[in-house]
């Protein structure tokens, strides 16, 4: 149903005054456009636009409302924005502070029932050991029912001894990944085996328990995550710089926030799979059936090239004093999957390292 009412005097532009509009939904502003003689193309262009409440950058907005509409017309598309721009009747060129955005004219039409695109940018939260980043840090885990998981860098366990606690009460799961002694330059890091035996203590006073779990990282290629969080809606990304020096300095970076379904999370996300599948337990009485997994999983490509050169050699060496002919086809047999294995690890190993998370 279509209705309208006057709630405030604009003159056909955002700046003046006249009269407003009330739509009940997208539908009802639809036909109204129709009323209005609109074509197709405009009547979506318009919509498109009311969708994006912060507006729509006039560098790509011709591409970005072609690909929303799922044409290939650009270039009408273009024209049609820059008269729909100029008559400032529906839509109209924002140009403060320069930043040139086609809006929806919301001082003469309100549509009440309206989907607005939601749009996710990556928030920063500034110096990572700043208050900013460590009140969101702080939020982050005490907020967060399902599992958070911690990539440190070196660092003692110190600030996070609270909040792991806080979790540990409520029952909620948090996963730490801590670089080995090998991914770490200890010359530069003096202090890396003190703060690592600060973790090493906080877990044996804690190794009852499920809800905290710490994993060591053998493998320099995740050194990008180091600082950050994931959870089962955002990313805490740390965008730090690598010295020369070798000495890890996460603390002067800065906390980049995404949201999921964005990019950005789904890079970051692909990443912890990855690591996760490299992940390392401490030995203790609790985690030793856990450990030897780690052993065979990060080493199974390797594990099985081994066994079947082994298998190769023993059948041949065995079935030739009985029969020769078997003793090739068999010994052959294993050479082809040693051949196989060595030229499939690749994606073998990728395909492993997606292992999805569990929040």
């Amino acid at each position: 149903m279509l209705m309208s009412k006057v709630e405030e005097t604009l003159n056909n532009t955002p700046d003046n005054k006249s009269e407003k509009i009330v739509f009940d939904d997208l539908d009802s502003f639809r036909a109204h456009l129709r009323k209005e003689n609109k074509d197709d193309t405009d009547i979506e262009i318009i919509i498109c636009v009311a969708k994006h409440k912060s507006g729509i950058h006039i560098s790509n907005a011709h591409s970005y409302i072609e690909s929303f509409l799922e044409r290939n017309d650009r270039n009408i598309i273009s024209n049609k924005l820059t008269l729909l721009g100029n008559e400032k009747k529906y839509i109209y060129l924002d140009s403060n502070d320069d930043t040139n955005t086609y809006k929806f004219n919301y001082g003469q039409y309100d549509i009440k029932d309206i989907s607005y695109v939601v749009e996710k940018p990556i928030e920063d939260y500034e110096v990572a050991v700043g208050a900013k980043a460590r009140k969101s840090l702080k939020e982050t885990m005490q907020d967060t029912q399902s599992c958070v998981y911690l990539f440190m860098a070196v660092t003692p366990v110190d600030y996070f001894e609270e909040l792991l606690d806080y979790r540990i009460e409520k029952g909620r799961n948090t996963v730490v990944f801590f670089p080995h002694k090998k991914c770490v330059n200890i010359n530069a890091n003096p202090s890396y085996e003190q703060d690592f035996n600060t973790w090493e203590q906080y877990l044996n006073k804690h190794k009852g328990t499920d809800f905290f779990k710490f994993y060591l990282i053998n493998n320099k290629e995740y050194t990008h995550l180091y600082s950050s969080c994931l959870t089962e809606n955002i990313i805490r990304f740390n965008y730090f710089e690598y010295r020369k020096d070798g000495k890890i300095r996460t603390g002067g970076g800065r906390v980049h926030v995404g949201e999921k379904n964005t990019s950005f999370y789904d890079m970051i996300m692909k990443e912890y799979e990855k690591s996760f599948y490299e992940r390392i337990p401490k030995w203790t009485k609790y985690t030793w059936k856990e450990y030897i997994k780690s052993l065979f999983r990060r080493h199974l490509i390797k594990s099985l090239i081994f066994t079947f050169v082994i298998f190769a050699i023993v059948s041949y060496l065995v079935l030739e004093l009985f029969n020769p002919n078997l003793s090739s086809i068999v010994s052959s047999t294993f050479v082809l999957f040693t051949m196989i294995i060595g030229f499939l690890q690749g994606r073998i190993n990728d395909n492993l390292r997606r292992k999805k998370l569990k929040f």
